[in-house]
């Protein structure tokens, strides 16, 4: 018995050096892979860290695996030994040993018979990369401009690159699912039908997003880097993907809209006619009847031809756009080819008005209050007042019986 004893503890310390000894193996293969991966991601391109960066992350995870079945297959090895060392033990080493061989025996047999599945399942994929990879370089050839086909833009290769991505690998998936191991089964029948039902349920606005990017790429409503208004938010398209779009605010905020939203809503783009006869910018003042129309005219034209962004060709324009009360509405239209610069546009038009204005003493803030304007001081600026500028006095007319 101190002989079973004494093997038996000798099998235990074998085994559980041999542990040591591959963990120890395992640790000292990570460090080589790091280090090594590590010297190809100093290199300052683009390309070779990537790939540096997914070989170590292939790498790590092939060690892991390797770990995991060397650790398994030892411990499947050393326990039916243990146990036959031992007299109480003898007898349940076998049982043991069915347990633990059976459902390897079992992975073997299945490898065995499926392998002809396996290597007509590893056909196609291998078939679905290659037309992958004709696909990316045909696409990328037309997105250059070096394939020209009619009525097909070249700004619609990126996106149709990704439908047509999509497509062979969902044909590559149908053609191999009847090669799938265990695919006839009444199981995996059953799950792959309440998959599918859950998808089908749950993917209604996924769906809907996705056929709307589709419209909205082909439709050729805005391009990348042009400047839309969608709703209420103006920005600078920054992407486009299957979901949703996002956009780049002129306050540097970014926002993404769902595909479906853009769709049922209205599209204004501000670079489309910006890069041929210009970006038309309006905005509207209200001054009172005192002034003279003309005046205000040349007032308005002044303080456009004065504003940074602002083209020479086609001219400014004034539209008087209403006759109210106690003011006319003054609308100043310019033409710009910048509608990035919108916001400082507007800036500056409006302080130049307010310089024009002052300069030529006409008052912007509107006379509601008429009848009343004996004894109120001008609202132009002491700036701009003439030094012997006096406020009126408030005259009150009395009669004497």
């Amino acid at each position: 018995m101190l002989n079973d004893l004494g093997l038996a503890l000798l099998v235990l310390l074998a085994l559980a050096t041999f542990l040591w000894i591959v963990d120890a193996l395992f640790r000292w293969g990570l460090r080589r892979v790091r280090s090594r991966t590590a010297r190809w991601r100093s290199i300052r391109v683009r390309v070779r860290r990537q790939y540096a960066r997914r070989l170590r992350v292939a790498m790590v995870a092939l060690l892991r695996v390797a770990r995991a079945v060397i650790v398994l297959a030892a411990v499947a090895i050393f326990v039916p030994v243990e146990l036959r060392l031992l007299p109480w033990t003898h007898n349940y080493a076998p049982i043991v040993q069915d347990y633990m061989l059976a459902p390897l025996r079992s992975l073997g047999n299945g490898f065995v018979k499926h392998l002809p599945n396996l290597l007509a399942i590893l056909v196609i994929g291998f078939l679905a990369w290659v037309l992958m990879r004709i696909a990316r370089a045909v696409f990328a050839e037309i997105g250059r401009g070096a394939i020209r086909i009619s009525g097909f833009d070249q700004n619609w290769s990126p996106f149709t690159y990704k439908i047509a991505a999509f497509l062979i690998w969902i044909c590559a998936l149908l053609v191999a699912f009847p090669y799938v191991p265990g695919s006839e089964s009444l199981a995996f029948r059953g799950v792959t039908i309440f998959l599918g039902a859950l998808f089908s349920l749950s993917s209604t606005a996924v769906v809907s997003n996705v056929i709307a990017g589709v419209i909205l790429t082909y439709t050729s409503a805005f391009r990348i880097g042009e400047v839309i208004k969608i709703g209420d938010t103006i920005g600078i398209a920054t992407a486009r993907r299957l979901l949703t779009t996002r956009l780049r605010t002129l306050k540097n905020e970014e926002v993404s809209i769902p595909n479906a939203v853009i769709l049922n809503s209205h599209v204004t783009n501000f670079s489309t006619i910006a890069r041929g006869e210009g970006l038309i910018l309006h905005t509207t003042i209200t001054i009172g009847y005192n002034a003279p129309w003309k005046q205000v005219h040349d007032l308005l034209l002044a303080a456009a031809r004065s504003t940074p962004f602002v083209l020479e060709r086609p001219a400014p324009f004034v539209l008087q756009t209403s006759l109210n009360d106690y003011h006319v509405s003054y609308q100043i239209n310019v033409y710009t080819d910048k509608p990035r610069e919108m916001l400082n546009l507007y800036s500056a038009l409006h302080y130049n008005i307010q310089d024009q204005f002052n300069a030529a003493g006409v008052e912007i803030m509107s006379p509601g209050y008429a009848s009343l304007r004996d004894g109120n001081e001008s609202t132009i600026p002491s700036t701009h007042r003439t030094a012997e500028y006096q406020a009126p006095t408030f005259r009150v007319h009395t009669e004497t019986n």
